[in-house]
Parts: structure tokens; sequence; C-alpha cells
């Protein structure tokens, strides 16, 4: 009975525990070792199953011989799958599945947890929040449409900067992705928020369109500008020192206390940061193959601007050379600059169409417009696009020529526009870029005579043009020049109440020629960051009616521009003949003022710094001395070479025997008595202390001058009489001649007349210096880059 114990034992052991073993290692092959090393350590144990050190335990039975597992692991295993065809199966798995997911994706983003999903996901890296209410998509259908587009300047919200009510397209979302066909993306009822971010110094829309990627973003400023401290253009013409102790405001109060007793207007960032009204707004531009069209826009703007450029605003255009041939076709516009490497002799806005009430500020006409398209252009023609963008309201006219280019857009020439005269153009633009222009009632026409004639071609309205540094878009810095013209103006004038603190009464009232003033060309660069800087105007108040609407073509010394250097007479008559090409002078005497203005402003701060220059010559001859102006020069040819030698030889007779009195009540060249404006653009302050110091110093050198020429001539007198009338004068008359002529000894032995006016010319050449030369001619067919 135990043997029979025993065997039933070592057959359990032996067979049926190999078996359970294999069992194991099947079911938990991180075990198989595990189970095999007990098998093979049972078979050498006692029979009580114990193992080396103890006793009694295991069953006793021959070794385990370990066999084939069941899972094939053992040394006859099935062969191993390559590599490259298991990393084959994962691709086309990856590939089906994005298919999968791309042909559904339209279908997820129209219903609203994948719309609000997919928003979720781009919001992460969007400046401002993104926000679709709907959204109709399809590969192969058209009619795919977004509803209620809005975007916010923050990524949590915030105030919204564009809303779009409806977004759809005819074309299907293929063809959008492969260009197989142009189609038109129209834009529904959506309204625009034009608010100014003052602290970017910016438009927020404009900055959130850079940051996304929809505009290009502009050059940062130059290392050396934004390093270089500003300093004030005073700085450079510093005012005429008036005593200690005076007030800086002088004693033109009118434009000061202007500011402090009424409601003063704000800045132009200030009235840009205030949106209180709106403007209907429509578009259509053709893009390549897109047809983008603008439908019932509302426009959020200040009412200001509102004003400026009126009611409703439609912009239309081309870019590419394609659908700038077909857009030109429809609307009438000549192209020809654009179709080839250099502009055709007949290719400007004189050939028709909308561009054709824009008048250029070049003094040569329509035929400066036909320029060749820039060096980058003709370098590399396949990078660039022709295109031409057109702004119209109900003030405005604008148009700007333009290739597009990957990186930025370059200006085939300046940008043009005419603008209708408003108070909101005169306060905000015309008086922040020269403070004489604060009360500008009508545009009267062109001022000077050929050469602004095509500048005065829209009839009472203002031509400027526009051009960017470089002539790149997007810009860090511009300039905007407006050509010459004559404006009236109102009583009210700071410049009328100027010359009424200088002596000069009664100008501007009763309507008459008086307030009229003609404007040279005005030339105003400016910088994103709000600075803005204007180049010598020079201009003139009143006179003749035939010389203020520029029908006299009479030029001279006493009312041309001051020179850079007074004292280079070559330089001096040049300077004269450049401004009388632009604003027609007057002879002495015709009774206008000549006046010069330059300066800059800060437009963040809303403060301005500039300095006036008012020509002496109408104050003395208020005073009843001499003006000091000199003769009108006589004109270019052989008979005027004649003239001028003949007056040559006999002044250098009258040299040989001293100057005349009558030669030395000429003032310099072009000089001008300087004033400072400073403070707001609203309310500034002119400090006219300075002024009339150094008008009480012409005055006393123009009375010894004038002291002096009677003398001289009392002393021909005498001796013309004492030759007619020897021996029959009386002991009276002899007496009173000997007593003038010893009075006249004692003021020579004092102060000479030549030393007195020595003296004070030395300090007139001092202010000449502080006095910027005047703007340059604008050469014809001028381009931008």
């Amino acid at each position: 009975m135990q043997s029979l114990g025993r065997s039933f034992t070592r057959h359990v052991n032996s067979g049926a525990g190999a078996k359970l073993h294999g069992w194991r290692g099947a079911v938990r092959p991180g075990r198989r070792q595990w189970a095999s090393g007990r098998a093979a350590s049972g078979a050498g144990s006692p029979p009580g199953g114990g193992g080396g050190g103890g006793g009694g335990g295991g069953p006793r039975g021959p070794a385990h011989v370990v066999g084939p597992e069941p899972d094939g692991s053992g040394g006859g295993g099935r062969p191993s799958v390559p590599l490259w065809w298991r990393g084959l199966q994962v691709c086309a798995g990856v590939a089906v599945a994005a298919g999968v997911s791309v042909a559904a994706l339209p279908a997820a983003l129209s219903t609203q947890w994948g719309l609000q999903q997919a928003m979720e996901l781009i919001n992460q890296h969007m400046p401002g929040r993104v926000e679709v209410a709907e959204a109709r998509l399809s590969w192969w259908s058209g009619g795919n449409e977004l509803s209620c587009v809005k975007v916010y300047d923050s990524p949590r919200g915030g105030q919204i900067l564009l809303h779009l009510n409806k977004v759809s397209t005819s074309a299907s979302l293929w063809q959008l992705l492969t260009g197989s066909r142009g189609y038109n993306l129209i834009i529904s009822k959506p309204w625009i928020n034009a608010v100014y971010d003052t602290k970017l110094g910016d438009f927020k829309l404009i900055t959130w369109a850079e940051k996304v990627g929809l505009l290009n973003a502009p050059p940062p400023p130059p290392p050396a500008a934004s390093a270089a401290p500003k300093a004030p253009p005073s700085s450079q013409q510093p005012p005429q020192q008036p005593s200690e102790g005076q007030p800086v405001s002088g004693g033109s109060g009118k434009p000061g206390d202007r500011g402090q007793g009424g409601q003063k207007p704000g800045g132009l960032v200030e009235v840009l940061a205030r949106i209180n009204s709106k403007m209907d707004l429509s578009a259509d531009v053709r893009l390549g193959r897109m047809n983008l069209v603008v439908a019932d826009a509302m426009l959020l703007v200040p009412e200001e601007i509102r004003q400026i450029l009126g009611p409703s605003v439609h912009i239309t255009g081309a870019i590419g050379e394609e659908c700038l041939r077909e857009w030109a076709e429809e609307v009438g516009e000549d192209v020809g600059w654009a179709l080839g490497a250099a502009a055709s002799p007949t290719s400007s806005r004189a050939a028709g169409g909308t561009a054709a009430a824009v008048a250029s500020v070049s003094p040569a006409g329509p035929e400066a417009v036909a320029v060749r398209p820039p060096a980058e252009v003709l370098r590399r023609p396949r990078d660039y696009k022709p295109g031409v963008m057109q702004v119209n309201s109900a003030h405005l006219v604008g148009e700007m020529r333009l290739w597009d280019g990957p990186y930025h857009t370059l200006l085939h020439q300046p940008a043009t526009a005419s603008l209708d005269l408003t108070p909101a153009l005169t306060r905000l633009g015309l008086a922040a870029a020269n403070p004489l222009l604060d009360s500008v009632v009508t545009v009267q026409g062109a001022a000077g005579g050929g050469g602004g004639g095509a500048a005065g071609a829209g009839g009472g309205r203002l031509s400027a043009s526009f051009s960017p540094d470089g002539g790149r878009l997007p810009y860090q810095a511009a300039t905007v020049e407006m050509a010459p013209v004559t404006l009236e103006l109102g009583p009210a004038s700071n410049l009328l109440q100027l010359l009424s603190d200088l002596g000069l009464r009664g100008l501007g009232r009763g309507g008459g020629a008086s307030s009229s003033l003609s404007l040279s060309r005005m030339s105003v660069h400016f910088t994103r960051g709000g600075e803005l800087r204007t180049q010598r105007v020079d201009m003139r108040l009143g006179g003749t009616a035939a010389a203020a609407t520029g029908g006299t073509t009479t030029s001279g010394g006493g009312s041309a521009a001051a020179p850079g250097s007074a004292t280079d007479a070559a330089a001096a008559s040049g300077a004269a003949a450049t401004v009388t090409d632009v604003l027609p002078s007057e002879p002495p005497g015709s009774g206008g003022v000549r006046l010069a203005v330059w300066g800059r402003a800060d437009l963040m701060t809303d403060t301005i710094d500039f300095t006036v220059g008012v020509a002496p010559g109408p104050l003395l001859a208020a005073l009843g001395l001499p003006s000091g102006e000199r003769p009108p020069a006589p004109a270019a040819g052989p008979d005027a070479d004649a003239a001028a030698g003949s007056s040559s030889a006999s002044s250098g007779g009258r040299a040989s025997s001293g100057v005349s009195s009558r030669d030395l009540a000429l003032l310099p060249q072009g000089y001008m008595l300087l004033v400072p404006v400073r403070g707001p653009t609203s309310a500034p302050r002119y400090d006219v202390a300075g002024a009339v110091v150094r008008l009480g110093q012409l005055g006393a050198r123009q009375k010894a001058v004038q002291w002096a020429e009677r003398q001289q001539l009392r002393g021909e007198q005498e001796r013309e009489g004492q030759e007619r009338g020897a021996g029959q004068d009386s002991s009276g008359g002899a007496v009173r001649r000997g007593l003038v002529a010893g009075l006249g000894a004692l003021m020579q032995a004092v102060a000479p007349p030549q030393e007195l006016v020595a003296a004070i010319d030395t300090v007139l050449q001092e202010d000449l210096s502080r006095i910027p030369p005047p703007l340059p001619p604008v050469p014809p067919g001028r381009s931008v880059a």
C-alpha cells in the first residue's frame, strides 16, 4: 500500500507536474523561468519535498526534462516579420486615418462642438480672441460661409475690433486651396472699429493684423533715430534773446487766452482714440483670382474723421497684371505704366478715369507723372505685381500706384489725394503742420504762376501727396507734401493777431485782400510714433490781388526767401529764384507781408515747437522808416547783363567816394524777424518779445541811415545854393548852416551811421544763420524709390 502511494506521487511529480508548469508558462510568460526551475529542483529533492537543508516534504522522482513550450517559444519558433513591412503598414494606417480626418473636417467644423473646439485651439496662438458663431463648409460643393465672426483686442475678450456678419463664397474648399478658378469672397454687413491705441501708437486693428500675419509688419526704426535725443528745432534756430524776466508769451496773449477761456479741442491723437461716429464703407478689390467684395459695411470713426472724409467711403482697385488690365478696361483707367519695364510717355492721369481729378504736386504738371518703375522692380520683375488702389468719398479722391512684393509693397510714385477744405481738416491737419493755418476759411486757388496751375486744377481743393521713406509699405516714416495754394484766413487767425502785436493792425478786417495767404510747397515728415517735422514754408499775406493769385511774374529779392547763408551772394540769388518759382514775389511797397514757418510737433503729447519768420519791411514802413527791401533782380538775358554792367560801373564810381546812405538802408538779403511758437496745437503761445527788441534795433538802424541820408541831401542842396547864390546869403543863414554842420560833425564823432549799421548788421547775420533755406523745386517726373 505504501509502495502504491509512492508510485502515484512520482507519477504526479514527473508527468503531470511538467504539463502544469508548461501551461503556466504559456499563460504567464514572465514566470516561465521560475516554473521550469521549480520543476528541475523538484527532481533532486527528497520524497518528502524539502530542499537540500532539511527534512521531508517534496515528492521524489527522475529529473524533469524541459521540452518544447506550447506557445512555440522553444527551439522550433515562427519566422520574424521584416521591419520595413511593419513600417509600411504603420504609414498606410496613418495616411488612411489622416485622410478620413481631413475628409471629415468640414463636416466636423460645421457642428457647434467641432467649431468651438477648433476655435479654442486657434485662440491659443492669436493676439486677440476670435469667435465664429456658425460655419458651413464643404470640400466639393459651393456655398461655404462663416457667420458672426468677431475679433477682440485681447485673448480674453475685451473690445471688439472687427465684426463680420457673414463671409461667403461660391467656390468649394478644394477650389480655394488649389486656385483652379477665380472666385468672389463676399463680406456682408461688417462693422470695423477704427480706434487708435495711444499706448501702441497705432490703430488696434492694424496692430492685430500685423501680429497675425495678414499685413506685413513695418521695419524697425533706425537705431540712430531711436537713440538720438529729441532736440527741438529751436536749438538750431534759437529765438532772438529777450531780456530776462520777460514773459514767454510776449505781447501775443490772444492765442493762449483763447485756449484758457473756452473749451479747447483735443489733439489729433486724442481725437483718434475717441469713437463717436460712423461711416458707410464699400469695397471692390481684385487680388489675383480673388475678387473681394465688402457690402454694406459700417466704419466706426471719430466725428472729426467723418467731417474730413464725408459720410461714405468706397475703395476699388486691382493687384496683378491680368486683373489690373481687366479692371482698367471696366473703369477707364490707363495702366500703361504697369505693362512694361518703363512707363509710356502717354501714361498720365490726364488719360481719364477717377484719377484725372487728382493733380500732382510737381510744378511740371501731368506730364511729370510718367515715371519708370522702381529699380528693385526692374531688377526682379517676377517678384512684384503691379496694382492700383483708389479711395473715393464726398471730400476725398485718392490714388496709389504700387508694386506688390512678397515681403513689402513699393510705390510706383507718391500717392496723391485731392481734399476739400473742412474745419476739422484745418484744426487737426493744417494747424498741426503749420500753426499759422489755424483759421483757414476757403481755398481760393493755386499759388504761383504757371508752376502752380497744375496743382490747383482741383478747383478750390487741396492737392497733396504721400511718400513713405524708401517708397516702401508698410512704413516707419513718411512725407506728406501739399501743393502751392492760396487760402483765405478768418478774422480770428493767429497770424493776424501776431502781426497786430508787432505793429501791423487792421489786417484782414472788412474782407479785404489782406486776408489772402499764398503758400509755397509745404513738406511735412512724420513717423508712426507721432513725431512731425515741417520744413520751411514760405508764405505771403495780402498784397495786390494779382500777386496774391499768382498773376504777376515779377521776381525780386524783397520778397524772395532767405538763403541759407546771407554772406554768399550767389547762394542768396539762387535761393530767391527758387522761392519765386512757386511763390510769386511782389515789388516793394505793394502791401504784402512775407513770412516763413518751420518747426516740429509731437502729436502724442499735443505740443509744438515752431519758428515764424516775418519780413521787417512792412513793419518798418508802418513806422515811417525805410523798409530796407532790395529792388527786384533783373531778368536774365543780354539786356540784363548790359544793365548789370552799367550799374556796376556806376556803383564802382560811388564806391570810390564811399557808400551812399541809400545803399546803407538796404537790409541783408532774406532777413526776417524770428518769433518762437510753443505750446499745444489748439492754443499756441507766440513769444514776440525778442522780435520786438530786434525791431527796435532795426528802427534805430534805419533812423540813423535816414538821418545820414537827410544830412547828405541837405549838404548837396547847400552846395548847390552856394554855387547859385554866392554872396547873396545873409549872416543868419550862414549861422544856421554853421550850427547844422557842427551838429552833424558831433554826431559823426559820437557814432557814425556806418559803424552803427555795421554793428547791427552783425547781429542780423547771426539771425540769418538760424533761418533754414527754402525747399528746392520738385524735379519733373520724380520717383519715390
